[in-house]
């Protein structure tokens, strides 16, 4: 046969993208693909010298391909890991033209240079090795997806989890007290999230301090950012991943034990402060793996302390409202209808916070033979909240004051008191959040078949370690003079000192809360592969089912010292009072008054009692408990021929859901409430990639994704508004899912050193739930309530940009340079209801947008991380009050590494470094007006990490 006749029959048969069929050692062959493509592989050198394949290779190949061709005929199998593409076997290996050998492939080193200590310490100690291997990862993934791996989640700056996921495109935060709580993604707020570990849902921890509850949203000031070694983000819903995120699904993957090198142990020590504080807060990390002397048994365990002091001062307001909308203690006569004016306290607050952060996990491995292997995960978080609040509030009640309006912009720009009614008060809380998840897993490999059964029990804990304590003391009567200036308070004075005692008058107001919420997620179920391969197509199936239950019980009981009680209590003096620890020190504001506080725990200093006994009605109506059980199973099918791979797949669930609680009955009175439903929905998901040539990729996805109810939005209660303009809160346990249906198209640029992404992404949903306003009668007064329902749709269209570049070397000081960036802008992010209503969604900017930037050498690395979100909706008002609006934010963290050795290294972190407010405005359809503002202060920290 001809040169030329092979040649055609190789590419025709054999490999599309070979032209020469040259036989060369596998191994050999297996080294040059990890340099092409700069990623480690894990497999036994001695094993595959004697292999042979045909080898050579065009640069537009992809590794499913070549692996498909070299390592399927040879009962060679591959997966990716944490550590690398680790090659092992399926059936005994066969050489080409030779009779079958007996040899086992074992997981013992990474080959692929330049990886010269194990691939676990390259991922975990050098950064840019790490976000290469992301980078590929991310090329070789079917649908949109990212991950973070080993030092892009612990060598820049992070306080937690969801701050070192800023870096990912699309990605934003949700801040409190300057750390960030909760993820937004793919233009929808933190609720239509899913976060996951290992793939099994895990209980969410719920805010226990005030009547703000969380629900589905995820805490992730409960995760420190070095607990997990590799993260990933799908962008687009998977049939394979619980239901439950239509914007992302962040998946925690725990380290397997069997895949590291060798055993070792990490060690880091830090210690944190406040700019100005002398107070300084250890944090203490510890990771160590090891494995028996055949490798067969392995394990991994990491735990972390960490202790974090914030000090936080805020002007704060909690109701705005129109003028002609206010009620008669509200309402100024002298002000145009349409002028915003407050409906409730005027404040300024500091806020002292004590956290102490455990983290713990352990996983074991048990490999019994070649086809079945054993694995368990426990995780444990444990965090402690100390809350010790002092505030000054003024009631600014229009019977005692005058208002002035700046007339360019219609706000109030001055408000005058005459015997105002004015307080001090004290609030001290405890707090406990806990979260312990347990996970155990079998693999039973049989040739092309893979069975996992698994089984995941989540339980998380939410309680008032002690009772939160409020304790309000009423000022002497005088003057009081509060001036806005633009976005920022120019005064908050008083006419008398506030530091004597004989400025204040009485006790107002002692009251304690407990609060507990439990919430449980119980999963068990089975998933299987089938995968095959002939010539240049493969594919593979994987079916699976699940069974779930999740639980969630709220409860909350709240006393108070009666008003014949408070009048009998001794005389104010200097006993219950007490200065401020630390004067009120704010930027925004440039005049404050130094006033004094009730003194720590005066229930105990003067013996006053106040038991829980029996619930009241309000704790009976802010008592709910709400349930999940679901089965789910899925189908998903791989196909790759060519430059082409799509992925289809479907996920099936029937779900049942039951809520219980209490609410007001025709009658008037108390009556306990449950109802229960069911839904049974089929999920599509199409994933299509085209690799157009060596250098271009195209994406296109079509998913559905449903996303269940807030909690707190089931329960039937009745909350009626304490304060401000007269409304109520009714929940609805008749909610139904959302049915969020997306679609994404993207082009994606690579070479040697860039990535360059444009993505497009669309949502469409149904059932949206949204508030409608009906009236109801309670107590002799009328009130607007607000109930949620599903009668809107939401419409949701975005753009992400992004680039991944490794700048060349300027000289042998900054030798690795690496630039991440990326913007998203939201063309569309909103809601329409059944009466022709639209409305901006809550909780998303129309412009996100973060940089990364490192650079160095193998010694040391510099780096900053910033990130910007525009003014966003963060509640849309249905009463009279006015919507909430968090203004722009921008935040820089910078981050310095010395390596002094291989084992030893020193970092410098300094977080906040504009030390940039964060504001909050209310806004009406014509004015708008300062609500409030936050100052969190920079953060420095020093650290020391070794390994042993």
């Amino acid at each position: 046969m001809s040169p030329f006749c092979r040649n055609l029959l190789c590419f025709a048969i054999v490999l599309p993208f070979s032209c020469i069929a040259k036989e060369e050692s596998l191994s050999l062959c297996l080294n040059r693909l990890a340099q092409h493509h700069d990623l480690p592989l894990v497999y036994d050198h001695s094993k595959l010298a004697d292999v042979y394949v045909d080898c050579e290779l065009s640069t537009d190949d992809s590794i499913e391909n070549a692996f498909a061709h070299w390592l399927t005929p040879l009962g060679l199998r591959w997966r990716q890991t944490e550590v690398g593409l680790v090659i092992d076997t399926v059936e005994p290996l066969q050489r080409q033209n030779e009779q079958a050998t007996q040899a086992t492939i074992e997981e013992v080193t990474v080959v692929a240079d330049p990886v010269r200590n194990g691939s676990i310490q390259r991922f975990q100690h050098n950064y840019q090795q790490a976000a290469e291997y992301a980078r590929k990862n991310k090329q070789n993934a079917v649908g949109e997806q990212a991950s973070l791996v080993g030092a892009m989640l612990t060598q820049l700056p992070a306080e937690n989890l969801a701050e070192a996921l800023q870096v990912v495109p699309g990605v934003s935060v949700t801040r409190d007290r300057g750390e960030a709580l909760n993820i937004n993604a793919m233009g929808l707020g933190a609720e239509y999230q899913m976060v996951l570990l290992n793939g099994r849902r895990v209980a969410n921890t719920e805010n226990v301090r005030n009547s703000n509850q969380y629900g589905q949203q995820f805490r992730f000031d409960t995760l420190s950012s070095g607990l997990f070694s590799n993260v990933s983000v799908y962008k687009t819903s998977d049939a394979r991943l619980p239901l439950g995120g239509i914007g992302a699904n962040i998946d925690l993957k725990s380290t397997r034990p069997l895949e590291f090198e060798h055993s070792a142990m990490n060690i880091g020590l830090d210690v944190a402060a406040l700019e100005g504080d002398r107070n300084f807060q250890p944090n203490i990390s510890m990771s160590a793996n090891t494995m028996s002397a055949d490798r067969a048994v392995a394990g991994v365990f990491k735990v972390s302390y960490e202790n974090r002091l914030q000090r936080q001062y805020q002007f704060e307001s909690w109701h705005w409202g129109e003028n002609q909308g206010a009620t008669i203690d509200y309402h100024w006569p002298s002000l145009p209808d349409s002028t915003l004016v407050p409906t409730d306290g005027l404040a300024l607050t500091i806020e002292n916070e004590d956290r102490t952060r455990t983290s713990g996990l352990a996983e074991m491995s048990w490999q019994l033979n070649d086809h079945v292997q054993l694995d368990g995960l426990w995780f444990h978080s444990n965090t402690d909240f100390a809350f010790d609040e002092h505030r000054l509030a003024i009631n600014p009640q229009s019977a005692y004051g005058q208002a002035a309006v700046d007339e360019s912009s219609g706000q109030i720009k001055q408000l005058s008191f005459s015997n105002v009614d004015a307080k001090t008060s004290r609030e001290e809380s405890q707090l406990n959040y806990t979260n312990q998840t347990t996970q155990l897993t079998a693999t039973l490999d049989m040739k092309a078949w893979q069975f996992s059964p698994f089984f995941s029990h989540s339980a998380a804990t939410s309680i008032t370690k002690k009772p939160i304590s409020r304790v309000h003391v009423k000022l002497a009567p005088g003057n009081a003079l509060v001036e806005f200036q633009g976005s920022a308070i120019n005064r908050f004075q008083f006419s008398h000192s506030l530091g004597l005692v004989e400025s204040y008058n009485q006790i107002s107001q002692m009251r304690k809360r407990l609060t507990e919420v439990r919430n449980r997620v119980d999963e068990w179920g089975l998933d299987s592969r089938w995968q095959a391969t002939e010539q240049a197509r493969a594919w593979w199936v994987e079916l699976g089912f699940l069974h779930s239950k999740q639980r969630h019980q709220y409860q909350r009981q709240d006393v108070s010292l009666s008003t014949s009680s408070l009048n009998a209590l001794p005389s104010l003096d200097g006993r219950w009072l007490e200065p401020l620890p630390e004067a009120f020190d704010a930027k925004f504001i440039s005049n404050t008054p130094y006033w004094l506080i009730p003194k720590r725990d005066l229930f105990q200093l003067f013996d006053i009692a106040l038991p829980f006994s029996d619930k009241t009605e309000s704790d009976l109506l802010n008592s709910y408990e709400v349930s999940f059980e679901s089965i789910e199973s899925y189908f998903t099918s791989n196909w790759h021929y060519a430059e082409l791979e799509w992925q289809v797949g479907a996920r099936y669930s029937d779900t049942r859901s039951a809520a219980l609680g209490t609410r007001i009955g025709d009658s008037g009175g108390l009556r306990a409430d449950e109802q229960e439903q069911r839904y049974v929905k089929w999920l599509p998901s199409v994933n299509v990639k085209w690799q157009a040539s060596a250098h271009w990729q195209w994406r296109s996805t079509y998913s559905w994704a449903l996303n269940r109810p807030n909690y707190s939005d089931m329960n039937p209660k009745l909350h009626v508004n304490s304060g401000g303009l007269p409304y109520a809160e009714q929940g609805n346990p008749a909610l139904k899912p959302v049915l969020g249906k997306s679609y994404t198209l993207s082009l994606t640029h690579s070479a040697e050193a860039t990535d360059i992404q444009v993505l497009v992404f669309q949502h469409e949903i149904d059932d949206f739930i949204v508030e409608d306003v009906t009236t109801l009668d309670y107590q002799g007064q009328s009130f607007s309530v607000l109930q949620k329902n599903n009668s809107g749709q939401g419409h949701i269209t975005g753009l992400t940009s992004s680039i991944e570049w490794q700048l060349p070397a300027l000289t042998q000081v900054w030798r690795q340079n690496r630039l991440s960036a990326n913007v998203t802008q939201l063309v569309e992010a909103d809601v329409y209801t059944e009466f022709n209503e639209r409305f901006n969604l809550e909780g998303v900017s129309d412009w996100m947008g973060n940089v990364r930037f490192l650079t160095g050498n193998e010694v040391w690395q510099f780096a900053f991380n910033l990130n910007y979100r525009s003014a966003f909706l963060e509640h849309r008002d249905r009463s009279n009050n006015a919507d909430i609006w968090v203004d722009a934010f921008t935040s820089l963290d910078l981050g310095l590494l010395w390596h002094l050795s291989p084992r030893f290294s020193v970092r410098f972190d300094v977080f906040n470094t504009t030390n940039q407010v964060l504001r909050r405005l209310a806004v009406a359809d014509h004015a708008s007006s300062l609500m409030k503002v936050e100052e969190f202060g920079r953060r420095f920290m020093v650290g020391l990490e070794f390994s042993l």
